[in-house]
């Protein structure tokens, strides 16, 4: 009986660790990937300088209180990937979304001007999607789960002087754990017993944002941001106990440790200048320490105790190695005024250059990433007053940005490769954007 039950446990255990044995790794947000609103999106993501709007707590927290207006946006975003891996259309979620916030400038004094903001992401596919991948599937790991997440950041802001800001928050997001996953099977009295219980909490994590706003002159801004390190963590428990009497009784168990959704530490510096009073050129650089990452392949760990050998079975896998990254960036926003300054007509274009932190893969995971050069556009429309129902500013603006993912190839070190010939990845992203935006 003993033998013919290792016979059966032993393959299920090791089809669990190969099917635990990965989950969705080093994710950050959409506001990375491509930016929140339409406008930071049509200038390639080089608007460090120029939030002073609702989307301070995600651009720079030290912007918002330099607005002069309180502001609230909303918008819906829209992006469609064209992924190719190893010859074959990559089954890639299109990225959807709700980008919604306020800025909240006050006075507290003749120089002194203070914020409060707040800006959220909303997919609107699902909260949250966390899924169970087997390790040597290749997957593109920083676009499959990355932007479909909610995204949740606020701050505070001062500024003393009218040349300098100072802000400070956090972006929020939830733990996924459990206490236990208890199943309690067997034969008493003759009679099957099964029980089950489960008990997971979901512990709030914050991460810390910073940021510094200059405008020493009229036409010259500087920037500095950083947001601190900030993942989904998911810890499971799993416990069989087996007792059927006479036979046999012990106990097996899972264990599994994994990372989701990680978004590393972030610097990012910046600039903006108008050369003219219609023309402003920004660029900016983010430094983004992926090296810190660890969790690629979560850590699974299985042991049956049915008094039967081997007791333990466990997977190795190699460390990520994941590299930090530089990615700089470029934008330009043309804007003509008409009808005696009552409508401000913009047009913009952006470029961003992301590296990939995701190492060439010399084991059995595939982790496939590639880097991307990101070419943006868009429009924007400004209304000083809506007739006399709304005598404030409203603004709609439209962004689009189009990724190319560079053509990548790993031969890895193994001695039979599963996927013969290696990893081979390209593709393409296009997205589109619209964000309306209210001044009071």
């Amino acid at each position: 009986m003993r033998g013919e039950l290792s016979r059966r446990l032993l393959p299920w255990a090791t089809l669990c660790l190969v099917a635990l044995g990965v989950a969705p790794v080093a994710r950050a947000d959409v506001s990375d990937l491509m930016g929140m609103d339409a406008r930071t999106r049509g200038m390639g993501m080089a608007t460090i300088t120029l939030c002073e709007d609702y989307t301070a707590p995600v651009c720079n927290p030290a912007a918002g209180a330099m607005a002069e207006r309180i502001s609230v946006g909303l918008g819906y975003s829209f992006s469609a990937a064209h992924l190719v891996l190893n010859g074959a259309v990559s089954e890639v979620l299109d990225i959807r979304g709700v980008p919604v916030g306020f800025n909240a400038p006050m006075a507290l004094g003749r120089k002194v001007r203070a914020a409060v903001s707040l800006m959220a992401y909303l997919p609107d596919q699902f909260l949250a999607r966390v899924q169970l991948v087997p390790a040597y599937e290749p997957r593109f790991v920083l676009l499959d789960n990355r932007p479909h997440r909610v995204v949740v950041s606020m701050a505070l802001s001062l500024a003393p002087r009218k040349w300098i800001s100072l802000g400070l928050g956090a972006t929020l997001l939830a733990n996924a754990s459990g206490n236990g996953i208890n199943f309690n099977v067997g034969v008493t009295g003759g009679k099957k017993v099964g029980e089950t219980s489960i008990d997971l909490v979901l512990p709030i994590k914050l991460a810390p944002l910073a940021g510094l706003l200059l405008k020493p002159l009229p036409w010259l801004r500087f920037g500095v941001y950083y947001r601190g390190a900030i993942d989904l963590g998911v810890a499971l428990d799993i416990v069989a106990n087996v007792d059927v009497a006479g036979i046999v009784t012990g106990d097996a168990i899972i264990t599994l440790r994994a990372v989701n959704y990680y978004t590393p530490h972030r610097v990012e510096v910046g600039v903006s200048v108008d050369p003219h009073p219609d023309l402003t050129v920004a660029a900016g650089v983010a430094y983004e320490m992926w090296s810190l990452y660890s969790g690629g392949v979560p850590d699974v760990r299985i042991l049956v105790d049915l008094g039967l050998n081997p007791p333990m079975v466990q997977a190795f896998w190699p460390p990520d190695n994941f590299r930090d990254v530089i990615s700089p960036r470029l934008g330009l926003e043309y804007h003509r005024d008409m009808g005696r300054k009552r409508y401000r007509l913009s047009a913009r274009a952006g470029y961003v250059y992301a590296p990939t932190p995701v190492p060439a893969q010399i084991g059995l995971p595939s982790l496939v990433d590639n880097n991307r050069h990101v070419l943006a556009a868009g429009l924007g429309f400004r209304v000083a007053r809506v007739a006399g129902f709304y005598p404030y500013p409203i603004s709609v603006d439209l962004g689009f940005q189009y990724h190319v993912l560079a053509s990548r190839r790993t031969v890895r070190n193994l001695l039979s490769d599963p996927m013969q010939g290696g990893l081979r990845s390209s593709g393409s992203l296009i997205s589109l954007a619209l964000s309306v935006k209210l001044e009071y």
